[in-house]
This record gives C-alpha cells, sequence and structure tokens, in this order.
C-alpha cells in the first residue's frame, strides 16, 4: 500500500465531520468534548483566538447528537421499530431525560 499523502487526508471524510483537515488540537478538543458529553459530564476549555474552537465544539457536538439518535433507533429496532423512545415528561428523547437525571 502506498503511503497517505496530503490530498489523501484531504479527501477522506473525517469522523467527526470536520469541513477540512483538522489540527491536532482540533481533534483533541472534539475527542474531549465528545468524551465529555459521553460522560454526562461537564466540561471547560480553553484555546487561545482562531484555533478553531468554535467549529471543533459545532462538529464533536452534533457528532454525538446524530450518534444518541443513531442509538436509540437501534434499541428500538429489536423491538418493534417505533420512533425514538420519549420522556415521561412529554417529547424529550430518552438520552435527555437520563441526563436529566443526573
Amino acid at each position: 500500500a502506498k503511503p497517505m499523502d496530503d490530498s489523501d487526508k484531504r479527501r477522506r471524510p473525517h469522523p467527526y465531520g470536520f469541513p477540512f483537515p483538522p489540527y491536532h488540537v482540533q481533534e483533541a478538543l472534539m475527542a474531549d468534548i465528545y468524551k465529555c458529553l459521553d460522560d454526562g459530564g461537564v466540561g471547560m476549555f480553553e484555546s487561545p483566538t482562531g484555533t478553531g474552537k468554535s467549529l471543533s465544539l459545532i462538529c464533536s457536538t452534533l457528532h454525538w447528537l446524530l450518534d444518541q439518535e443513531a442509538k436509540d433507533a437501534a434499541g428500538e429496532a429489536g423491538a418493534g421499530a417505533s420512533p425514538a423512545p420519549t420522556s415521561s415528561t412529554g417529547g424529550d428523547p430518552s438520552w435527555v431525560d437520563e441526563r436529566s437525571r443526573r
């Protein structure tokens, strides 16, 4: 197999949906944000101006949200493929209700 050059990296979609090849600091931030959301924690992140915090936050958060919706749908697929489970308080996906109880 030939080594991957920069043009190969630009063509490959990024796992978090980042629209261009991210810097290492952006990849690390997205991974930390995703883990924080997945753990149900609270995170405080800082980075200098111009390092891509906003885009990193948007991409990692939306990726996490899509993963949660897919998990809800997969859990329901075995039980008759009904819509994603909702909370007892009405209308929210089950992960919202679960996180609010923590």
